[in-house]
């Protein structure tokens, strides 16, 4: 999950309560809606985070 600070702010706990397998949650200070356009470095940066973390050598 990725929750940009001005899009819809989804409230945890009803996420976690709802979704088992929830992977991966990060919360950034700027973007929206359209983030891909708005700060394309921050999903950038998050998407290869999380495939570092299940990628296998």
């Amino acid at each position: 999950m990725a929750d940009f600070a001005y899009d819809f702010r989804p409230i945890r706990k009803f996420a976690d309560r709802d979704h088992k397998n929830i992977a991966s949650w990060t919360e950034f200070g700027r973007g929206s809606h359209w983030s891909s356009h708005d700060v394309p470095d921050l999903v950038l940066t998050s998407l290869r985070d999380f495939f570092r973390t299940v990628r296998q050598d």
